[in-house]
Formats: structure tokens, C-alpha cells, sequence
């Protein structure tokens, strides 16, 4: 027998159906407790007025959850937070991010301007070019941030990566070649930006740096990342040659089959001796 472990089924329809069944107590009880929340599944936000009501309702969830159902809040995942860290962790509007540093750009722009020549300028008198600049930058240090910052905004990174994408700016380049890794959960953005935005002079060294990451990263075998990059390959044939896209084709369709023939012979039945 293997160990069974105790939680929540979630994952397809049918689970999820099952975990609100087993959870609509617990709504119940917060909301007898006039503690406003909602919920997704197991994933419970719970909004209080003061810290010291936020620690009665957690202990008495967590309590509840135990006596009731034998189930425990995941250390990790449980926190209590100000109003405004839970806006700046669980609310974070791209946009709205993209637009404070692009606006952090010109404000900086100005104040250069102002030093070196004693003029006062505003954002409106900046020329087309330099206002398209400070966005392609400020794209760069949204993407920077992202990278930094745990736990990884996979929606912030896919969405500054399509941004460079629509904007055909290289400025996203250097970075995400030196995070291919940090990137894997957005590869297929990342991949679908070098492709439309690597300029010719730099395919070859832009293609060198993927055939060193695939060789050194762990994640390189992954049949998802041989994919994506072998859609760089038959895309640009500059960035990677036509002889890596047929070895890559070779390699995914060998896994392919083992991976059918594997599967099939786990579903066959098996022959029994009398």
C-alpha cells in the first residue's frame, strides 16, 4: 500500500467540484465570524479590519480545520499582510507598473536636462524619440525587477516580454539571455521575443548563448523547451542552424515514441498463467 496523503482534491472539474463540497462549511464559518473573504478552491484571502482580529480568525481557522476535517493551513502559503503589501504583492497591475517606471525615466530624463543646462523642461517638451526611449527602458527595469523579486510574476514577465515583442525593441535582450532559467515558466515568450526582436548582427552570438544554456541548464532536455527553441531554429535559420532543428525534430520525435510505447505497454493487459 503507499502512503496516502491528506488535503483538499483539486486539480480537474470533478475535484474541484468535491473541494467546494467539503469547504462550504468553512465559508460558513467565517462569514457567522463576520470575517469577509473569498476563496478559490483551498486558496482562502481573508479581509480584517485590525492585526489582532486577523490572528483571532486564523486561530479559529485553523482550529476549525482541524477538529472538523483533519486539515492543516500550509505554513508556507499563510500570511498576514498590510492593506498595502497586499495590494503591491497580490494585486499588481502591469500596466500600471510599466507607467511608473517609464514615468520614473522622463523624470529622470528632465532632471539631467536641467542640470546640464539650466533649463526647465517638462515631459511635454521632450522630443518623440526620447519619450520612446524612457518606455523601452523602463521596460528593461520592469523586467530586471521581476527577475529579482521572489516569488517570479510569471504574468508581469510575460507581459513585459510581449510588450518588447510589439514594440520590436532589443532592450529586453541581454537580460533574457542571461535568465533563460529564471524563465522557463514563460520560455515560450521569451523564445517568441528573441525571434521577432534579435537584429541580424546579432543572431549569431544570440544563437551561441542558447546553445550554451541548453548544454549547462538543467531544464535544457525538457521536451517543452526543445520545442520552443526549435521554432527559433526554424524561424530564424541566422539565429540557429538548420542542422540543430533536425537534430532537435529527431530528438522529440525518438521521445515521442518511447514515451507512446511506454504508455502502451502500461495499459496492455497482462497475460496470466493458469
Amino acid at each position: 500500500m503507499r502512503p496516502q496523503s491528506q488535503g483538499i482534491p483539486v486539480g480537474p472539474l470533478p475535484s474541484a467540484i468535491v473541494a467546494e463540497v467539503c469547504m462550504n462549511d468553512v465559508d460558513t464559518l467565517l462569514l457567522k465570524k463576520g470575517a469577509p473573504h473569498v476563496r478559490f478552491v483551498d486558496d482562502f484571502r481573508v479581509f480584517c479590519k485590525t492585526r489582532e482580529e486577523a490572528i483571532g480568525i486564523l486561530h479559529d481557522l485553523t482550529e476549525y480545520l482541524h477538529t472538523t476535517h483533519r486539515l492543516a493551513l500550509e505554513g508556507s502559503k499563510t500570511r498576514i499582510l498590510t492593506a498595502k503589501r497586499f495590494v503591491e504583492s497580490e494585486l499588481h497591475d502591469p500596466v500600471r507598473a510599466e507607467d511608473a517606471k517609464r514615468r520614473k525615466r522622463i523624470n529622470n530624463l528632465v532632471e539631467q536636462i536641467l542640470t546640464l543646462t539650466g533649463y526647465v523642461v517638462t515631459a511635454e517638451d521632450l522630443e518623440p524619440e526620447d519619450n520612446l526611449k524612457a518606455t523601452r527602458r523602463a521596460l528593461g527595469d520592469l523586467l530586471s525587477e521581476c527577475l529579482e523579486k521572489k516569488p517570479f510574476r510569471g504574468s508581469l514577465a510575460r507581459y513585459v516580454l510581449r510588450k518588447g515583442h510589439a514594440q520590436k525593441t532589443a532592450v529586453l535582450r541581454e537580460v533574457v539571455l542571461g535568465q533563460l532559467d529564471a524563465l522557463v515558466p514563460v520560455f515560450r515568450d521569451a523564445m517568441r521575443y528573441l525571434i521577432h526582436t534579435t537584429p541580424k548582427s546579432k543572431a549569431t552570438e544570440t544563437g551561441e548563448a542558447i546553445m550554451a544554456w541548453l548544454q549547462k541548464s538543467a531544464y535544457g532536455n525538457l521536451p517543452f523547451i526543445r520545442c520552443w527553441i526549435l521554432e527559433v531554429a526554424e524561424r530564424r535559420i541566422d539565429i540557429l542552424p538548420k542542422e540543430f532543428a533536425l537534430a532537435s525534430a529527431l530528438r522529440l520525435a525518438v521521445a515521442a515514441w518511447i514515451e507512446t510505447s511506454r504508455l502502451t505497454s502500461a495499459s496492455a493487459p497482462r497475460s496470466r498463467l493458469d
